[in-house]
């Protein structure tokens, strides 16, 4: 594939799925992270419960100590996505493959870092740089970040685009 061809699926792809998904009346994503949340601490905190909160504009986790706000869209995703997408056009069984392993990898992250947050602040631990952290960690960072995790789990077939553009 040609890298101007990609790069316009992708584009496309991921214009569509940002509108969809603002046309929404509540953002999946941050439900999907949220419930999974809960779950985790459940799990790991042998019984704590979280109780998620939905909204238009964000998710609360609350617990019987307080609560942390989901207020990022998790737009990362769509582009992460919309980015995989055009490479496996050919292979819808590899495409999900990729998807999968990506989609694991993002909400696992998003996970990790609430639950293990959430868990501390629910034993007694003051953790302000970890708050401070999921403050500062904007999709904008996260984009680069996953991005990076994007072209390791993809880097044969981006390979290629650039062996393509290379070859031209």
């Amino acid at each position: 594939m040609k890298p101007l061809k990609f790069f316009l699926i992708a584009a496309g792809i991921n214009l569509v799925l940002f509108i969809s998904m603002y046309l929404l009346p509540l953002n999946p994503l941050r439900s999907l992270v949220g419930y999974t949340t809960s779950f985790f601490v459940f799990i790991f905190g042998f019984g704590v419960a979280v109780s998620v909160i939905v909204s238009k504009d964000a998710c609360i986790l609350a617990t019987t100590t307080g609560t942390l706000e989901l207020y990022q869209t998790f737009y990362e995703f769509l582009t992460i996505i919309a980015l995989t997408i055009p490479l496996y056009l050919h292979s819808f069984r590899k495409l999900f493959e990729k998807l999968a392993v990506l989609v694991t990898m993002m909400i696992g992250y998003y996970v990790l870092l609430y639950g293990s947050t959430i868990l501390l602040l629910e034993n007694g631990f003051k953790v302000p740089w970890l708050l401070t952290f999921i403050r500062f960690n904007t999709e904008s960072f996260m984009i680069l970040a996953f991005g990076l995790i994007w072209f390791f789990v993809n880097k044969n077939e981006i390979l290629k685009i650039v062996d393509d553009l290379k070859g031209h």
